[in-house]
């Protein structure tokens, strides 16, 4: 018995080309209520305008033409499951798990694979698909890229509460991309933008004549290799990669990695049956994530015993707002813009926990 249903497959962005003839590109909802779907459609709209700006190709070109779609799937409950709130029914699945000490926003990725190759029309494929699960007051992610059923293919998942530049981040996953940040997760094989040796160099024939390796920070344009951690490096000083920030795109490696792989391409593959083994591949690699949970019982609101969470794009408008006013004019490093991130989605979390409780003081207050 499902947690829902599945509606129809509506899409959202063309560029100049039919899906056989496109990069595509699905978006799904979980723990989205039927009566939610048009918080869901609006939620889509945003990410997709999103991924249209901020994809390092020119989405109208007809050499590299990007189809985006929604499908509207409705939740018997909103929100996610968690460690300290169970019992969740939602389509997909949506959950914390904890990976490498880290809390990871995740989906049963095969449900979601097979749903949405049977939306697609004839003929056509999604290689990328986009999980927005509907989580309006925590920032957090995941993202991977796979081979299955001998097609590449990657998928990215974030909350509602940080659909838009987290989604980005999350898609950089599903593109084979990993974290760059200080002391962030290893991602396993190959990644395009991560060097372990300064004389062995994935993006060689791309760094900067002159440039000194490993590069200073002090030098914010260069392509080289900035020192993330010991025996581990990057190619530039910032990327969308590195920092959750509307103020920071791919970095020149990365949008190259991204772009030799969206190229035309399609299958007729329209369900795919999952092996025991395939399943147990598939959720033993690991998630990457950014955006950890750093407060758990915030998730209670919005429940039926609870009261309901504040709109998404009010929460998300007015957090992007605080953190552009303490940035401030100047261009202040990575770690300061983190720092500032950091702060507001602490200065947030608080007061909203604050309101909660007062508003259901109010509620139990003698009539």
């Amino acid at each position: 018995m499902s947690n829902g249903s599945v509606g129809k497959l509506i899409v959202l962005h063309s560029g100049n080309a039919a899906p056989e003839d496109s990069f595509n590109i699905v978006i799904v909802g979980d723990g989205y209520q039927a009566k939610e779907l048009p918080t869901f459609q609006e939620d889509a709209k945003i990410v997709t305008q999103e991924i249209v700006g901020k994809f390092p190709v020119d989405s109208r070109s007809t050499d590299l033409p990007l189809w985006i779609a929604r499908i509207d799937v409705t939740s018997t409950d909103s929100t996610a499951t968690h460690p300290t709130l169970k019992g969740i029914l939602t389509y997909f699945s949506a959950h914390f798990d904890i990976v490498s000490e880290r809390n990871v926003l995740w989906v049963d990725e095969c449900t979601v694979y097979n749903v949405v190759q049977t939306k697609m029309p004839t003929g056509c494929y999604a290689h990328k698909i986009v999980v927005i699960v509907n989580l309006r007051a925590v920032t957090a992610g995941g993202g991977k890229s796979l081979q299955t059923g001998g097609q590449p293919y990657g998928i990215a998942v974030a909350a509602s509460a940080n659909r838009d530049f987290t989604m980005v981040h999350e898609l950089g996953h599903a593109f084979g991309l990993s974290d760059e940040y200080e002391n962030g997760p290893i991602m396993g094989g190959a990644p395009p933008n991560i060097a372990t040796a300064l004389d062995s160099l994935p993006w060689e024939a791309m760094v900067t004549a002159g440039v000194t390796l490993p590069t200073p920070t002090e030098d914010h344009q260069s392509v080289g290799a900035y020192t993330i951690q010991e025996d581990r490096y990057r190619a530039q000083y910032d990327c969308i990669m590195r920092a959750s920030s509307y103020l920071v795109d791919y970095c020149k490696v990365c949008a190259n990695s991204i772009r030799k792989q969206l190229t035309p391409r399609s299958s007729n593959i329209d369900t795919v049956t999952f092996t025991n083994e395939e399943r147990t591949e598939m959720s033993s690699l690991p998630a990457q994530s950014r955006h950890a949970l750093e407060e758990p019982a915030i998730i209670t609101c919005g429940t039926k015993d609870t009261p309901p969470c504040p709109p998404g794009d009010l929460f998300a408008e007015t957090r992007r707002l605080l953190i552009e006013e303490l940035r401030g004019e100047d261009d202040p490093s990575n770690e300061r813009i983190q720092t500032i991130t950091e702060m507001v989605d602490s200065l947030l979390i608080s007061t909203l926990a604050s309101t909660l409780a007062l508003v259901q003081g109010v509620k139990n207050a003698p009539k």
